[in-house]
């Protein structure tokens, strides 16, 4: 587990602890064993109580417990990125790449003139900036991140254009929050016990009013009354047992 993150087991109840620099997050499926981690950190440590987390290291957080709707938005960390590169009213592209795009050695500076356009264009904190989006919020813009993270140490104009584009796709697709949502096999009034049976998680990236439809299976999105559409999943996983438990109770 990463060293930034520990947790406690008792029994079926579990906390997990994230700690970054000064600020702590816990996470948990018993508010019991919140109270009881909390208590033992004041011991030892000056801390103030700041209730359920809403907003933590530039990532906002949606919950809906009675659906089990679980959400992440970076729109406000995203129009950071883009003012600080000077993209913030930049045009918005449909797509991250597009048949024809390449990444490449030749594309990177050959002598002194080309490197020196490139010396005071910021693409390796550019490249930074995109990855965080991408850890958190944007996984599908991994594949261009991972790309473009290859040519930091001599980027070229063509690399520099390329991470301009994927922050125009960031510039249309900023509304957008990655949410999952939890369907049990068992009774939804009886939450604590979600541990003991097999869970279901959907992710996908939705922009606003989420509307869940049982049978079959979907989600649609409805931006006004008079018309919804269905989306992609980015991904499902089904996954047996208690590991993943404590993330629909989060704190």
């Amino acid at each position: 587990m990463d060293q930034c993150i520990y947790q406690k087991i008792s029994g079926s109840k579990i906390c997990f602890l994230v700690l970054y620099v000064d600020d702590i997050l816990l996470a948990t499926n018993d508010k019991g064993l919140l109270h009881e981690v909390k208590q033992f950190l004041s011991k030892f440590f000056d801390m103030k109580d700041m209730s359920e987390a809403f907003y933590v290291i530039g990532i906002k957080i949606h919950r809906d417990r009675f659906r089990g709707i679980l959400g992440l938005s970076q729109e406000t960390y995203i129009n950071k990125v883009l003012e600080r590169f000077r993209m913030k009213d930049c045009s918005p592209s449909v797509a991250l790449i597009i048949k024809g795009d390449r990444f490449s050695l030749n594309q990177c500076p050959k002598n002194n003139l080309e490197r020196e356009q490139m010396k005071n264009i910021p693409y390796a904190f550019t490249v930074e900036s995109l990855m965080y989006a991408q850890v958190c919020t944007r996984p599908h813009i991994a594949f261009v991140v991972g790309m473009l993270g290859r040519y930091q140490s001599n980027p070229g104009l063509d690399h520099w254009r390329s991470a301009k584009k994927v922050m125009r796709y960031l510039q249309r697709t900023k509304v957008e929050s990655l949410f999952c949502r939890t369907r049990h096999s068992g009774s939804p009034k009886n939450n604590l016990d979600y541990g003991k049976r097999t869970d279901f998680w959907h992710l996908v990236l939705l922009r606003e009013n989420v509307l869940f439809k049982e049978s079959p299976p979907s989600i649609m999105v409805t931006r006004n009354p008079n018309w919804s559409s269905e989306i992609l999943w980015l991904g499902i996983g089904y996954v047996k047992g208690k590991i993943l438990s404590p993330l629909k109770h989060s704190v």
